[in-house]
């Protein structure tokens, strides 16, 4: 199982693992403010161990390949198309998320460097195919 290293800094595990952002909201932690220390020393400021954060990083990335298996023959037709929304629904909110923390930290520095610019036009990207189908 994928754990990241504890001397990684937060904008490192963010790129590594962008869908994050609400575990990072429920420790009270500011990716963007703390993005450059390490997990160790966010952790050891907000007295969480540092070893069980990295772990649950690890299971958060380990969950993201992980699809909800739909039996179809014993779903209901409702059953079936409130699965695909609910899906469809989570990624729209991933992709959302990490655009707007691209763009939140571009606005923090009052620049975008060309790294920046580069992982937000990976992120558009990716959403754009994903939910291509439903724009036409």
């Amino acid at each position: 199982m994928y754990k990241p290293e504890i001397q990684s800094t937060l904008d490192e595990i963010r790129q590594s693992i962008p869908e994050t952002s609400s575990l990072w909201k429920s420790l009270g932690v500011d990716p963007h403010r703390l993005g450059h220390q390490s997990l160790e020393e966010v952790c050891r400021i907000q007295k969480l161990d540092a070893s069980t954060v990295a772990r649950l990083l690890g299971a958060m990335h380990e969950s993201r390949s992980l699809q909800t298996a739909v039996i179809l023959e014993l779903s209901s037709l409702p059953e079936i198309c409130n699965h695909i929304e609910f899906d469809q629904h989570r990624r729209l909110h991933e992709a959302l998320d990490a655009l707007g923390e691209l763009l939140s930290d571009a606005e923090t520095h009052r620049f975008v460097e060309a790294k920046q610019l580069a992982r937000l036009k990976a992120t558009f990207t990716r959403f754009q195919e994903e939910f291509e189908t439903h724009l036409r």
